[in-house]
């Protein structure tokens, strides 16, 4: 591997931070963003990956309460505005695409 490569080379993510279109309201606290963590394999249990990437809604409400930092409860995640649900599967969504793939597909 050459210098040229390894200054190509892009660390794969492992959380994204997103915005809440509709903050959660936690007793006295408002929680605007979640941090979403790159799911592993005992944290998508129960579920089919295609689910979580045609965005099943129940499969990423799960996942949320899953993945989120802060962690949210039962009734919070079920709550979600659906703008949220769909920021929150697109984020994990983009753990799963291989960081050298998607660089080949935007140098194409």
């Amino acid at each position: 591997m050459n210098d040229t490569e390894l200054d190509t080379q892009v660390a794969p993510k492992t959380e994204e931070t997103i915005t809440l279109a509709q903050p959660i309201v936690r007793g006295a606290q408002t929680i605007a963003t979640l941090v979403i963590r790159k799911p592993k394999p005992l944290n998508m249990r129960g579920m089919k990956i295609l689910d979580i990437l045609q965005l099943d809604v129940d499969c990423i409400v799960t996942l949320a309460q899953r993945v989120a930092t802060p962690p949210l409860t039962d009734i919070e995640a079920r709550n979600l505005d659906p703008a949220d649900i769909t920021k929150i599967g697109m984020a994990v969504q983009g753990f799963f695409v291989d960081p050298s793939a998607a660089r080949e597909a935007d140098n194409a």
